[in-house]
């Protein structure tokens, strides 16, 4: 992706990773405009930093997308707000939220697609395994899914423990899980990069992974998991000071 002096765009590989700061909001906009526009098969993927400074960018005018004269009137004329050159902002927050709800076909992570995962049976129950795990000098792991989103919001009770394991075979061996083929109340993921261990927190001892990489296991794994995920998004839309770093060499604040 390239946005040129002038502002034209033009739009590269079809998964590209843009890494921005808040002041490039005017062009993130553009951008997820054009990506819609052109209704590309692959993901668009943004992270955003942080900078002392504000956009000055105010006009988001669209030439493929615009409102109709009774929009137009509803809000302008009887409310008193112009939606001049906002049209681009209104499919960026379209965009968001089509990929929160549904992960693109060509999307490159899935919580059993990408892991290694094996199905187990705690003969206590999965909230007494986490509890004896939380317990044991095993080190190396982390819990994700149901479990780790409950710790923020309330979609209904977990059932299934998902843990993030440098080695299950151990843990399993540990704790005494039964393996099984299907069900279970314990999934262990050998994951696929030691990134699912970064930025961890504890609650009552037990480890959870980051709240980015919760998100991404809920929208992607099974069960009610979807619906934690939107839950769990809706949380971080409305606190992100509690969870969000004020900048990349920052540590942030822990749920």
């Amino acid at each position: 992706m390239c946005v040129s002096r002038c502002g034209a765009i033009s739009l590269g590989p079809s998964d590209p990773v843009v890494i921005a700061g808040f002041s490039s909001i005017g062009e993130l906009i553009d951008l997820a405009a054009a990506w819609a526009h052109r209704q590309h098969e692959g993901s668009l993927r943004v992270l955003l930093g942080s900078e002392p400074f504000a956009t000055e960018r105010s006009s988001f005018a669209s030439a493929e997308a615009a409102f109709t004269e009774e929009v137009r009137k509803y809000w302008l004329e009887e409310h008193g707000i112009s939606l001049r050159s906002s049209a681009k902002v209104v499919q960026t927050i379209e965009l968001l939220d089509a990929a929160r709800r549904w992960p693109t076909p060509g999307q490159s992570y899935s919580l059993l697609g990408s892991n290694e995962t094996a199905n187990w049976v705690a003969p206590g129950g999965a909230e007494q395994f986490l509890r004896d795990l939380s317990s044991s000098k095993l080190k190396g792991w982390a819990v994700t899914g149901s479990f780790a989103a409950s710790q923020v919001v309330s979609v209904t009770a977990p059932e299934i423990a998902v843990v993030f394991a440098q080695d299950p075979e151990r843990i399993a061996e540990t704790m005494r899980l039964r393996p099984v083929r299907n069900g279970g109340n314990v999934v262990t993921a050998l994951p696929y990069d030691r990134v699912v261990f970064e930025r961890t927190w504890r609650a009552d001892n037990i480890v959870y992974a980051s709240l980015t990489q919760i998100v991404m296991d809920c929208i992607t794994g099974f069960g009610r998991m979807p619906a934690e995920a939107d839950a769990l998004l809706d949380w971080m839309q409305r606190r992100t000071p509690r969870w969000q770093a004020p900048s990349l060499t920052a540590v942030a604040t822990l749920p």
